[in-house]
């Protein structure tokens, strides 16, 4: 008796088994084509079948990106039952081809499957304050900080930054401080409201006694009104022009020599300074001369103990960091730039973790 009982559960066990749901989608992959992003949100709903014997429950639909959201029915779906998870992704600030995944979970024989929403987003045309989105005062302007890439010494550029009045009255700018390097106008002298203007900037490298990257501002006036919140800003990249040195001459220029670039400092605690003592040498036929030393971050200083060498002389750039207010790993570069024509510009650099006290 008790082995026909224990056969019977066995058959009975077996048979609930056996039984599972399967989860069969009419389509996997849906196309949405070219959309607009002014239109907002577009959806595609993705319909299933169980085609198995027992209830299919969604465990968990996941997206890879959270411009995908999907909806589906939280309750079980009989066997021969229908359902559908709808699909919805949101176009905004997302131009060009998309290709999103979603990844359905559920009890099924295969219990993870992944469906696709593809597509091209047309961007929408932007409103002239999303374009000049820069704002000084009433004006707005693309960018307000005018970048010069590479400039020689001894040379000039004039570039422009444009604007659109966004104010209610009319704007006439003028100048409150300038550097004597550059030299500003405006075009036209009074712009209009919802007008665009001009500032034209020459910047000559003539009397500018820099090398390498340089930052300056330019403050000016709105209308007779002084603020420093009126300004834009100008940067530049000033190297040393090579261009005309024929190959003998640069076989007997001067050459600037490091015996070590990099200097690990392991580990210190907050506050502490470390000092590093590099050497460079004049391993040239010509004078060399040190233009400039520059650091990233105030946190590191560097001296050298002389910035013009004789061929064959040698001497020590001291570089310091200080860890105060620093935690973590650190890496720390000093720039060298010289009038050594192969190689003008050189990277020391000081790393390591500075660990709290």
């Amino acid at each position: 008796m008790k082995r026909n009982l224990l056969f019977i559960l066995l058959i009975f066990a077996m048979s609930a088994t056996a039984q599972k749901s399967k989860i069969q989608f009419a389509e996997k992959k849906h196309d949405f084509g070219m959309i607009k992003e002014a239109d907002g949100i577009v959806s595609h709903t993705f319909n299933f079948t169980n085609n198995g014997d027992a209830p299919l429950v969604i465990n968990q639909v996941n997206v890879s990106c959270g411009c995908t959201t999907p909806v589906w029915s939280k309750k079980p779906i009989v066997p021969g039952g229908k359902g559908n998870i709808k699909v919805n992704f949101n176009p905004h600030r997302r131009p060009g081809l998309f290709n999103k995944s979603v990844r359905v979970i559920t009890n099924s024989s295969t219990p993870n499957l992944t469906l696709y929403v593809s597509g091209r987003v047309q961007a929408k045309e932007k409103t002239p304050q999303e374009v000049y989105r820069r704002k000084v005062g009433p004006m707005g302007f693309r960018n307000n900080h005018l970048a010069i890439t590479k400039i020689y010494k001894g040379q000039a550029v004039t570039d422009t930054l444009e604007f659109i009045n966004f104010g209610e009255e009319d704007v006439t700018l003028g100048i409150k401080r300038c550097p004597s390097h550059i030299t500003p106008s405006f075009e036209p002298a009074t712009v209009k409201p919802n007008e665009k203007g001009y500032i034209v900037l020459n910047y000559s490298t003539k009397d500018r006694e820099m090398y390498g990257f340089v930052s300056d501002r330019v403050y000016m006036t709105i209308n007779g009104e002084g603020n420093y919140q009126y300004s834009v800003g100008v940067s530049a990249n000033i190297m040393e022009d090579f261009s005309h040195l024929s190959a003998a001459e640069k076989a007997v220029a001067p050459k600037a020599e490091f015996d070590e670039t990099i200097f690990n400092f392991g580990e210190i605690k907050q506050g502490a300074k470390v000092d590093k003592i590099f050497h460079m040498k004049n391993t040239g036929k010509r004078e060399l001369i040190v233009r400039r030393i520059r650091t990233t971050c105030g946190c590191t200083a560097a001296q050298p103990g002389k910035k013009v060498l004789a061929p064959g002389e040698t001497t020590e750039l001291k570089v310091t960091f200080n860890s105060r207010g620093k935690l973590g790993r650190q890496s720390k570069p000093v720039t060298i730039i010289t009038n050594d024509p192969n190689n003008p510009i050189y990277t020391l650099r000081l790393s390591g973790t500075v660990k709290r006290e």
